[in-house]
């Protein structure tokens, strides 16, 4: 079990590790004190990578949601911002 470095710690905050590549690597979302969304990838050795998608927003229940990473490291997910959704990687 881990957390994201900035994870919230209320109620539906914290981290999501939603998918696991073939090498091991981890990929998913956390969401911060804020209520905000931000992607996270955990390389095997353990080192978090917060990220957030330019143009994402930072109001609650916004941000960035990492989703899927395959065997290359390439994640894919969605973020919000503004009432909009953009897909991407």
């Amino acid at each position: 079990m881990f957390e994201a470095p900035d994870a919230g710690t209320a109620p539906f905050e914290g981290t999501q590790a939603l998918t696991i590549n073939t090498s091991g690597v981890v990929a998913g979302l956390y969401y911060d004190s804020s209520d905000v969304g931000h992607g996270f990838v955990r390389a095997t050795s353990g080192t978090i990578t917060e990220f957030s998608a330019p143009g994402a927003g930072t109001a609650k229940g916004e941000g960035t949601f990492g989703g899927l990473i395959n065997d290359a490291g390439t994640i894919a997910g969605n973020y919000t911002g503004l009432r909009i959704s953009r897909s991407g990687s």
